[in-house]
């Protein structure tokens, strides 16, 4: 039987740099255990020029508010019966609704 889970999650400034690159399996978070299948980031610009996700996370780490929300995340499980082609289309006309 297919189940599903979505999460909500908000992250603090201080915190994105190494959270991206938790999840991109980036800068010693590499695991034989895990297997990343698919990731993509776009949409990072900075002043206007289009820059990379880890120096977009690097620069909300250092220019947010102390105070304030530096990332939002939904996390979204996806049934096993899902091949990875099928689970990349789900996710990305997920992202594209409005």
């Amino acid at each position: 039987m297919a189940t599903y889970r979505l999460c909500y999650k908000k992250g603090k400034v201080g915190y994105s740099k190494n959270h991206a690159a938790y999840i991109q399996r980036e800068d010693g978070y590499q695991s034989k255990e895990e297997d990343l299948v698919y990731t993509e980031s776009g949409n990072m610009n900075f002043n206007g020029e289009t820059i990379s996700a880890k120096k977009f996370w690097e620069y909300a780490d250092t220019y947010e508010r102390t105070n304030s929300v530096a990332y939002r995340e939904l996390e979204l499980t996806i049934p096993n019966e899902f091949n990875h082609e099928q689970a990349k289309e789900l996710i990305s006309n997920f992202v594209k609704k409005k």
